[in-house]
């Protein structure tokens, strides 16, 4: 049973034999954790934004719902996880929307879960698509 226990915390730990090593990796992807999901609501839908403009992405709709307690059971200094789904409408070409999304976890600093993404091409502007997005963030309150 010892061995069982001690098996699982290496598995937990990355394969570490070392028990200090293992600690250390494991309270990292913790503290990383902890970073990502400590955004307001407000500055993640500002983001979402700001990044679209930045990147001359036309952001025709953003339509966040209503922060719910999620259903990842974590606590971080008794905060509890929160997650939002967000719809959203976009013009852009593909490669400009595929490099949206590589950078978007790395802006929010939360985690960001795509639910839903389609694309045809835009009526309005030739060569750009338009794309409908659904994600979801999690975050702490």
């Amino acid at each position: 049973a010892v061995q069982a226990e001690i098996d699982k915390i290496e598995k937990i730990s990355g394969g570490e034999k070392n028990l200090d090593e293992a600690y250390k990796k494991l309270y990292s992807r913790y503290a990383d954790l902890e970073e990502r999901l400590t955004k307001e609501t407000g500055s993640v839908l500002s983001i979402l934004s700001i990044e679209a403009d930045r990147m001359n992405i036309e952001v025709l709709m953003i339509k966040p719902e209503k922060a719910k307690p999620s259903k990842i059971p974590i606590k971080v200094k008794d905060k509890s996880v929160i997650e939002m789904s967000i719809a959203m409408n976009l013009r852009c070409d593909y490669i400009t929307f595929g490099e949206y999304l590589r950078v978007l976890p790395e802006k929010l600093c939360s985690l960001v879960k795509i639910n839903k993404i389609s694309m045809a091409d835009s009526i309005e502007k030739e060569g750009s698509v338009d794309i409908w997005l659904n994600i979801t963030l999690y975050m702490l309150k």
